[in-house]
């Protein structure tokens, strides 16, 4: 029995409207992003470990696919880090995207006018509002090495973060 061509428009029309609704829901390969985080440090002065108000992180950074299942990728980015004093660093390494979550994990060093070399690991969720990608989370860095560090101590800092992400690509 032949389709009626009503179905057969709706079908058409329907068809190549998923297909590109689809393809919207896939993660970018390549994502721009902004992001500010504060929170909590310990470590790092005599051996003490009071807890106290960590400085404030600005980073910009950008994500390259790598994988597509799970989605990875490998972000890198500037880090300013502000507060009583200033400084200029970078951070590099992995970040996978399952169901809304982001969890991601890498280096990261501040270079000037001091040095700290340590870790980095951060858990988000990423919201979508429109066509920009909202992601607040929690981070951990852990400083373990840099000429701003006492001997033998280590500085952990407990973060609030929230992020812009943009599709760039």
């Amino acid at each position: 029995m032949p389709k009626p061509p009503l179905l057969v428009l709706l079908t058409a029309v329907a068809a190549p409207a998923t297909a590109v609704e689809t393809a919207r829901a896939e993660p970018a390969l390549g994502v721009i992003e902004a992001r500010v985080a504060g929170g909590l440090t310990t470590g790092g002065g005599h051996g003490q470990a009071a807890w106290r108000a960590s400085p404030t992180y600005v980073g910009a950074y950008a994500r390259a696919a790598i994988q597509a299942s799970p989605w990875t990728w490998l972000r890198g980015g500037v880090v300013l880090e502000l507060g009583d004093r200033a400084a200029v660093g970078g951070a590099l390494g992995v970040q996978i995207l399952v169901d809304g979550w982001s969890v991601g994990g890498g280096g990261v060093a501040l270079v000037a006018p001091y040095t700290l070399y340590g870790a980095a690991g951060a858990l988000q969720r990423r919201v979508t509002i429109g066509g920009t990608h909202v992601a607040p989370g929690a981070e951990l860095l852990v400083f373990a090495d840099g000429d701003d560090l006492p001997g033998g101590t280590v500085v952990a800092q407990l973060l609030v973060s929230v992020g812009i992400e943009i599709d760039a690509w």
